[in-house]
């Protein structure tokens, strides 16, 4: 077993998922994780880095926002929206409005 925090992002942003949107839709992608970016061969067959995860972005148009530990934020922030994950629900809240409200600016 793996968890591939990277590869649901990227199958999504690449449209290898069935998710719907609007055709005007801004596309936002949030992970929260406690853990190094990773993808899952033996789920998705591939390898997917952060570079890969950047090129699929950067073609698609849509967005995505990482929380995680601050030890990882690194591993995600070459192309992702990063903020430190919270137990605290009013600083969580807060940071993701910041991301919706980021996105609605565009």
């Amino acid at each position: 077993i793996c968890e591939a925090n990277i590869s649901g992002p990227y199958l999504g942003i690449t449209r290898a998922l069935s998710l719907s949107f609007r055709s005007d839709a801004v596309k936002i992608h949030i992970v929260f994780s406690d853990e190094l970016a990773q993808s899952c061969t033996a789920t998705t067959g591939l390898t997917i880095d952060e570079p890969g995860l950047c090129t699929a972005l950067a073609t698609s148009g849509d967005l995505l926002a990482v929380f995680n530990i601050s030890y990882y934020l690194d591993s995600w922030d070459d192309c992702a929206i990063t903020n430190p994950i919270s137990a605290d629900a009013p600083t969580m809240a807060a940071e993701l409005e910041g991301v919706l409200g980021e996105a609605c600016d565009l």
